[in-house]
């Protein structure tokens, strides 16, 4: 019997190509985040990539339904290229309403994670939101809070990964806050979205420091982190993880390829072409020399297919 391959899978993904069917009651026809599924689907095949896994985001409101009909439509077209993980109305978590959402997405719509992205006060107001829109203690900086075990422990139950998104304003907090989660949760599955923000770990001498929660974290529960390499060439933006790349390298030595996954967020870049999404597809191979193929293997795929369980 000849071994399954393994897949190569972009695990940071979007798209939005909201057309009529999707559409109930009425669209917010300004909202528009990355390129049609069609577009993407060009791009994979055309550098060779098998799935992409779409970070299914959304404005709260009309087009939140609106853009989970649209992502749903697109993995039942196409369900041996497209996977994706639902963003849950963190307004209303803490609810049974909110429970139920995140089921019926996952249990009858087919999505295979979710994502919750703890976004500061500037980032919110960027999205029309206050910060006095959500439930106290806040969601997005005390996502460890009792009031919120039954989503962890039904995500848990479930067996899909939570997806969780790593920025400057929760650098120092939020390894104390996902090692409480997952002390009570052990068996739960979690995808750092843009991995342990990189710039955060980059010291002004060159050194990568590595918050000692996270690292406890990362080693001694199911949690992998994304790699989003050569995101910024192309580009005049500076490279995230250093002019030599120095915490793609440091994430390797203190982590091991076994919990890294290749991503590119697109196409939520400034060039989002063929020659673009080469670039950050073939990044590591061209970059970091001391991993071996067996490790490409694993970062580009192989631990994916394991975590949204298509082995």
């Amino acid at each position: 019997m000849t071994e399954k391959r393994n897949l190569v899978i972009d695990v940071h993904c979007h798209a939005s190509g909201v057309e009529v069917q999707d559409i109930v009651d009425e669209y917010d026809k300004i909202f528009i985040y990355g390129m049609s599924h069609r577009d993407n689907l060009l791009l994979m095949d055309a550098v060779g990539v098998d799935v992409q896994v779409i970070q299914c985001g959304a404005r709260q409101g009309t087009a939140y339904r609106n853009i989970h009909q649209y992502t749903r439509r697109v993995m039942r077209e196409h369900p041996d290229r497209f996977l994706s993980i639902v963003k849950g109305d963190e307004r209303k978590m803490g609810t049974d309403e909110f429970l139920e959402q995140i089921r019926e997405y996952i249990e009858d719509w087919g999505f295979k994670g979710w994502w919750l992205a703890p976004w500061s006060k500037e980032d919110l107001e960027g999205y029309g939101l206050s910060i006095n829109d959500f439930p106290h203690p806040n969601p997005l900086t005390h996502f460890d809070h009792e009031k919120y075990d039954p989503v962890w422990e039904m995500v848990e139950s479930l067996r899909v990964p939570a997806a969780i998104t790593s920025h400057p304003q929760n650098f120092e907090t939020m390894g104390h806050n996902l090692l409480n989660v997952l002390d009570k949760h052990p068996d739960l599955i979690v995808q750092i979205v843009h991995g342990i923000d990189p710039p955060s770990c980059l010291m002004s001498d060159g050194s990568v420091a590595i918050p000692e929660s996270m690292i406890s974290a990362v080693k001694n529960y199911n949690v992998y982190l994304e790699l989003l390499p050569g995101l910024d060439g192309m580009t005049a933006s500076p490279n995230r993880y250093g002019p030599n790349d120095e915490v793609i390298k440091a994430f390797y030595d203190t982590f091991g390829p076994s919990r890294l996954m290749w991503g590119s967020e697109f196409t939520s870049v400034w060039l989002p072409t063929v020659n673009q999404y080469r670039y950050q597809f073939e990044y590591l191979k061209n970059h970091c020399e001391y991993m071996t193929d067996e490790d490409l293997a694993l970062i580009m795929g192989g631990n994916a297919m394991r975590i949204y369980g298509l082995q």
